[in-house]
Formats: structure tokens, C-alpha cells, sequence
């Protein structure tokens, strides 16, 4: 499964507006409809099937695969092609339960586990789904949006919103004479209260890409004043920021150009160089994802580990920095793949539910010690108010190992997977349906994970210097032994 959405996001072009999608190994997005594809159907499968939470129906048969979105009484058949389902169908990956009543899948990579019970038929909202978009209404588009977030959102109380009084308080505005821009500003004032960066709304108006996401960080929003005022292209100026901070600060500042860029420039390592200090070796990490453009993410970041721990271990480093200060996000087994390089025992690393689903009970998932090469010495691990989504998930895993201190910015607090839905109209969201707590049972989505010690990494006015100044601060406290750890009882 990916957690990419049908309207492609922009993230890898406006990384401070918007995380990456995050993609972890649950089939909960983009389940959809297939005709005639050539792939085995177990003897089981054939039949209605509805999932526990994440609101997914399947509709089987012999020769195709249809599936929906339903929540209450909107029911929308999802487009496209299945790609994931169809690998799972015809792997170990899905087991039957219970006479063939139901099945668990997951993903390739992530053990966490999404269960189907049997239907007899379909749900109502589903046999009466229509299959054109351009005959759905601006009341039938507003239903399914207020009630995919009604059923599916998990942080309504986190944000203080009433959904249902803002909801029934906006649909007296709807009428069947409502315009797709009319509509679109409707549902954008209804999330605007929602600060969480996994929420997005996107569209198709009048043969234009539209999207709207209610979270932005506090440099994004510098930005966009910037780019207002001197009538320069958003995306320009998130692109020099970004060449900045990773190629200028990190890469020729504390690397001195002497660093190595791996995993596609997504990774920079090395050792610090310090004539008068004790080495440090540094590790910056961009994204969890795209380290392949053949999908071999672990493959590639396994060499790449082994190559920079050799290094930090030839070099005889007193400490290694973990720089995610810009870190937009990916997929979550490949931040545990990370966190298990400095892990010495298996630890509890967070546990994860699914919040729309009543009895859904907390899995646990684990750091297990690498086997090949390891850092386990002292760690000083770096975030910003830009780290975020799968960059929480590694900040959450390294907090868990005794080995780490935690210094920057709270994180973006984003660390949901992202639920994708489909409109009647084609339309499509996102939001977050998953509780994850941290090894201590701590719930950080909203305020962001905080730091054991908290200094500026990104001040919005003067993000470059700040950043480079954080930077090395991390390098100086973990070449002077790092920081007292006495905070440790906090962890």
C-alpha cells in the first residue's frame, strides 16, 4: 500500500507546506477498482468484504476487484488500479480466518495487520453508488466530506472543533445551484481549524488542479508572505531555502564538502572535521522514502548505514549527530530500519491503533538490533518544526533508546498514516485515523514530540542562519560528551 493520493501532492516541491505521503504497509488507501487483471484470486476471497476501521468495502468475483469508501450513508467506488491488493492477493500476505469469514493483509515491510469480515451483500450506500463523478451533487459531495471526516478523523477534540455543529451550521450554504469554487472555499473554512499536516483537499475546477491544506508550518508561512510581496513563485523560494539549508549549511558548512550524498541526495554522512576537537560523525536524513527509483528503499539505506557507520567507527567518532532538522517524511518500516542501527537490545520503539474502530486494540512494533554494522554510542538526534509525518516515527523510535538525546524543535506533530477518500465528484481528501503513542504511551500528534533540550533550529525571520548555528550546537555538545543525562527518567 501507498499513501499516495489520487490528485498528486506537490510535498517534494513545497516541503514546508506539506509532508510527504506517508506510506507504511497497510492496505488502507487506494484500494480500487480493477477489471479483468491478471492476477490469482484466492478460493476464499470471492464476496463482500468490509474492513475493521479505515472504511474500506471489497466487492470480489472471479475476474475483478471493485472497492469503496463508505461512511454512514455515503458509499463512493474508488478509480484507478490496485497495484498493492493485487500483489497481496497472489502473496503469504493475506491469511483467512475463521472458516474464511475473514482475512488479515499487510504490506510487504510493515507487520501491522488490517482485518476484513464477510458480508452477505453489499451495504446500501454501496448498491446505489453511481459510477459517473459529473452527475454527483454539490449536497451529495458535501455529505460524503462532512461524513468521511465525521466517521474517520481521530483529532477532533485535540483541535477543540465541534465537527458536527460547524457542519450542520455549513450545509444550509449548499444548494444543488452550489459552483465546484463555491464548494471547494466551503470545505477549506471547515478544515481551516484542523492544524494537522496531514489533512488535504484536492480538486479538479474547470481543468485546474486545486488543493488546500489547513497546516503550514511557521517558515511556510514566512514564505508565502514573501513570495506575496515580492511577486516571487512560491515554490522558487522553498527550493533556495531548502539548497540552503541541506546543500550549504549541511553539506559544505559542517561536512566541509566532505560529506557524502547517498540514497538519491536524500542522505548526507560523514565525520565533522574539527582540527582541535574530538571527531563526531553526522547523519542527515531528508526523507524515509524515494532512496531507489526501482523501490529497493531498504536495500540501498542498508548500504548506505553500513557505509557511514564504517566510516564513523574508522574515524573512532565520540558521537553521532542525527540531523532531521529537515525531514519531510516517508515511510515508517524505513524509519525503524534506521533506528535499529543504534539500537543495542530490542525495545519497544510506539504502538499505533486504528482510531475509528471501536475495539481496535494498541500493536506494538519493535526496534530489533541490526546485525550487520552498529553504532551504539552516545547519539544527539536534531529536529525542527519541519520534521515531520515518517520523521516523527524515527524521532519516536530513537527517543526510545537510552543511547539518545533529544535536542531542536518539537516536531511538526503529524505522525498519523494518511486515509485518502474519494468524493462522489472525484474529488479526493486526506486525514489522519491512527493513534500513535510513543514507548512511554504518549500521545504527541498536535503539539509535536519535544525535545529534552529545547534550542531554535528554524526561526521563521532567519531560517538559514539559525539553522546553521543549531547545527552546530549538536556537533558541540556531542564532542564534549554530550549533554547531562539526567533528563533520562523523562524517556
Amino acid at each position: 500500500m501507498t499513501k499516495k493520493h489520487n490528485i498528486q501532492a506537490t510535498s517534494a516541491i513545497q516541503p514546508w507546506v506539506k509532508p510527504l505521503a506517508k506510506r507504511t504497509g497497510v492496505l488502507v488507501a487506494s484500494l480500487v477498482l480493477t477489471s479483468c487483471a491478471s492476477f490469482d484470486i484466492p478460493e476464499p476471497l470471492p464476496g463482500y468484504w468490509a474492513s475493521e476501521g479505515y472504511g474500506r468495502v471489497l466487492a470480489v468475483t472471479e475476474s475483478k476487484l471493485e472497492a469503496y469508501d463508505l461512511a454512514r450513508t455515503t458509499c463512493t467506488k474508488t478509480p484507478g488500479i490496485a497495484k498493492e491488493f493485487r500483489s497481496i492477493l497472489s502473496s503469504s500476505q493475506i491469511e483467512f480466518l475463521n472458516a474464511g469469514q475473514q482475512f488479515d493483509i499487510a504490506f510487504a515491510n510493515e507487520p501491522y495487520k488490517l482485518r476484513f469480515n464477510r458480508l452477505n451483500k453489499l451495504p446500501a450506500p454501496c448498491r446505489q453508488t453511481q459510477s459517473d463523478p459529473s452527475n454527483s451533487t454539490p449536497i451529495q459531495n458535501f455529505e460524503a466530506f462532512t461524513n468521511y471526516f465525521a466517521e474517520h478523523y481521530a483529532f477532533f477534540e485535540l483541535f477543540g472543533v465541534d465537527w458536527q455543529q460547524r457542519t450542520s451550521a455549513a450545509r444550509a450554504q449548499v444548494t444543488d445551484q452550489t459552483s465546484d469554487n463555491e464548494l471547494f472555499e466551503l470545505f477549506s473554512n471547515l478544515l481551516e481549524p484542523l492544524q494537522d499536516a496531514h489533512i488535504n483537499l484536492y480538486a479538479r475546477i474547470n481543468g485546474q488542479n486545486k488543493e488546500y491544506g489547513p497546516e503550514q508550518t511557521p517558515v511556510s508561512k514566512v514564505l508565502q508572505t514573501q513570495a506575496q510581496t515580492t511577486n516571487t513563485p512560491i515554490a522558487t523560494l522553498q527550493r533556495a531555502l531548502l539548497t540552503s539549508l541541506w546543500e550549504d549549511n549541511v553539506g559544505n558548512k559542517i561536512l566541509a564538502g566532505k560529506g557524502t550524498y547517498a540514497a538519491n541526495g536524500f542522505i548526507q554522512y560523514g565525520v565533522v572535521p574539527a582540527a582541535n576537537a574530538a571527531p563526531v560523525g553526522y547523519l542527515a536524513i531528508q526523507r524515509e522514502a524515494d532512496y531507489d527509483n526501482r523501490g529497493n528503499d531498504l536495500s540501498v539505506l542498508s548500504k548506505v548505514m553500513d557505509a557511514a557507520i564504517t566510516q564513523w567507527q574508522q574515524a573512532k567518532v565520540v558521537g553521532v549527530v542525527v540531523d532531521l532538522s529537515t525531514n519531510f517524511g516517508g515511510s515508517d518500516y524505513v524509519s525503524r530500519a534506521i533506528a535499529n542501527r543504534f539500537a543495542a537490545k530490542r525495545t519497544l520503539a510506539y504502538r499505533k491503533r486504528a482510531a475509528d474502530r471501536a475495539d481496535a486494540k494498541d500493536f506494538a512494533l519493535y526496534l530489533e538490533p541490526h546485525q550487520g554494522p552498529q553504532y551504539t554510542g552516545p547519539v544527539t538526534l536534531i529536529t525542527s518544526t519541519t520534521t515531520v509525518s515518517a520523521g516523527e516515527i524515527l524521532t519516536m523510535s530513537l527517543r526510545s533508546l537510552p543511547n539518545v538525546t533529544h535536542i531542536g524543535e518539537p516536531t511538526r506533530g503529524s505522525l498519523s498514516d494518511i486515509l485518502d477518500k474519494t468524493l462522489p465528484n472525484g474529488w479526493a481528501i486526506t486525514l489522519s485515523n491512527e493513534i500513535y503513542t510513543d514507548h512511554q504511551g504518549h500521545l504527541w500528534e498536535g503539539p509535536g514530540i519535544p525535545p529534552h533540550k529545547s534550542i531554535t533550529v528554524l526561526d521563521p525571520q532567519n531560517p538559514r542562519a539559525s539553522h546553521l548555528q543549531a547545527l552546530k550546537t549538536a556537533v558541540a555538545i556531542t564532542a564534549t560528551g554530550g549533554l547531562e543525562r539526567e533528563n533520562n527518567h523523562n524517556r
